[in-house]
């Protein structure tokens, strides 16, 4: 991985999280010694902070030189995540809430000096008959304004447990719950004797962020019982080196199409010395993966062409892609599937300026960690890409937009399951 190119951004997310984590435990701390409770409850909080500081910057420097980590650096690395994702939701609220409760106390303070000026002369004045029944009116009404207080405090507290519970629910119920989502393309170009033709797309597998082989051969055994007519993968079989590949090698052979596997390369694939990406690509071809790097090939199935293209991964940072090149060749009047990695590509390069009729990309992880309100995924990812997620169109042109198998960055899903895609081309008789 050019690390170096990367290293500003990763060293000031890393920072942002120490921050966030620092404020929280402050404010646990404050909360606790008002509360007057066992010291050992902020204690404890402290130790298991400062022992994650010190494993997530281990983990830093690893990235830095570009080591792939043990077994046992994986599993300490999740710790690292379990502390810190939650701070995201719970720290920003900690700080408007602190923001809030400064900005009304200043509001109070002036306030009470103005209400001061105008009532001194008045109060020194008057003289109070039930001065006694007064205190003992204001005192009650202070505790119960103290009361609603520690109670609001203790609520807010407990509800800051719930980013920790869905983290740990991702880690347990969602990681690894490979769900197959169907989709039936009708596709302008296609003839009648491919109609029902099952394409099976993988995408964003990150070899590197399992800790087992046992995933993806949940995953190769599930592709199978589609029986696929095409297996497509779309990019990042690995995350950072051709040595993960040993965790899904055996998977991805095991991978059966009656007419082959077909894949391209990810902006992941790229993220090593050209040496290593070579010993990737060879590894990937032994385990029976056609790569198609800017280049296509023509299937006769039933006397019929199908035209599959592969576009090496172009993205904002990142252009390796030759689309021309990819697309070289093809007849326009015969269908022409198309993989790219990033979705980026399909406005930019592909929508309405080729004869594309399907492409296939992966690359958002559909946000990898979002939650459904009413019906609708929020989750970062949508903020950065157009189509971050499931099936487009335009007019005759579709889009197909896989969630991912594997994780990068934090090694859990919440809210967004991995996924594998069952896409049947069907014959469109006329455009909608």
């Amino acid at each position: 991985m050019d690390t170096h190119k990367y290293l500003p951004l990763i060293i000031a997310v890393t920072v942002l999280f120490y921050l966030f984590d620092l404020y929280f435990l402050k404010s646990w701390t404050k909360f606790i010694k008002e509360h007057k409770w066992n010291k050992l409850f902020y204690q404890i909080m402290w130790g298991i902070g400062i022992f994650v500081f010190i494993v997530s910057f281990y983990s830093l420097i690893m990235r830095i030189i570009d080591r792939m980590p043990h077994q046992i650096e994986r599993y300490l690395y999740l710790t690292t995540a379990i502390w810190y994702l939650p701070k995201i939701v719970i720290t920003p609220v900690l700080i408007i809430k602190d923001l809030i409760k400064f900005i009304i106390q200043i509001f109070k303070n002036f306030s009470y000096k103005r209400q001061n000026l105008i009532t001194e002369d008045i109060v020194n004045q008057k003289s109070y008959d039930n001065s006694d029944e007064q205190d003992f009116s204001n005192s009650l009404e202070k505790k119960n304004g103290l009361s609603r207080r520690k109670l609001l405090k203790m609520a807010s507290w407990s509800i800051a447990g719930v980013p920790y519970v869905m983290v740990a629910n991702g880690m347990i119920n969602t990681t690894y719950d490979f769900q197959i989502h169907k989709s039936e393309i009708p596709l302008f170009n296609l003839p009648k004797v491919l109609d029902g033709l099952r394409l099976v797309q993988l995408s964003d597998i990150h070899a590197g962020s399992f800790n087992s082989q046992k995933p993806m051969e949940r995953v190769a055994f599930l592709v199978n019982t589609l029986n696929p007519d095409l297996i497509l993968i779309t990019g990042d079989f690995v995350n950072f080196e051709p040595d993960e590949i040993p965790f899904i090698y055996n998977s991805l052979k095991a991978l059966k199409a009656k007419y082959g596997v077909f894949g391209c390369l990810g902006n992941h694939d790229h993220y090593m010395s050209l040496e290593k990406q070579s010993q990737l690509i060879e590894i990937l071809q032994s385990a029976g993966i056609n790569l198609l790097i800017n280049s296509n090939i023509k299937i006769e199935i039933e006397k019929e062409q199908l035209q599959i293209a592969g576009m090496d991964n172009s993205s904002e940072r990142i252009q390796f892609g030759d689309l021309g090149k990819a697309l070289d060749g093809l007849n326009n009047d015969e269908p022409i599937i198309l993989l790219s990695h990033d979705p980026i590509n399909w406005d930019r390069e592909v929508r309405s300026q080729t004869k594309v009729d399907l492409m296939l990309s992966g690359h958002t992880h559909g946000g990898q960690i979002g939650i459904e309100i009413f019906g609708q995924t929020i989750t970062p990812s949508r903020i950065v890409y157009k189509q971050y997620a499931g099936l487009y169109r335009y007019r005759d042109q579709y889009l197909y937009v896989n969630r991912g198998i594997g994780t990068v960055g934090p090694p859990v899903r919440v809210g967004i399951p991995p996924e594998i895609s069952l896409h049947i081309l069907r014959k469109a008789s006329n455009l909608a």
